[in-house]
């Protein structure tokens, strides 16, 4: 599967664990295409992990991501 520059710049992200960063506002995109972006990249099995929106109680949405190995790989063959 091919993946375009914002999913790549989201597994970068994810690989180096700025989870505060995984925001469409991050990226300066839509809130549409980031979340489209996170939906194809867990459903191709690329990363795994959620992020948690409060219920009033929180102030900020917790995210939390990890990369499979297929998104290891990829990643790294983007970078290559």
């Amino acid at each position: 599967m091919n993946i375009n520059e914002l999913e790549q710049n989201i597994l970068n992200e994810i690989a180096k664990k700025n989870f505060d960063n995984l925001t469409h506002q991050f990226f300066e995109t839509s809130r549409t295409d980031f979340e489209e972006s996170i939906s194809g990249l867990k459903e191709s099995g690329f990363i795994q992990g959620s992020i948690f929106e409060g219920n009033g109680s929180l102030r900020k949405p917790f995210r939390f991501f990890f990369l499979s190995d297929a998104g290891e790989a990829v990643l790294n063959k983007c970078v290559s």
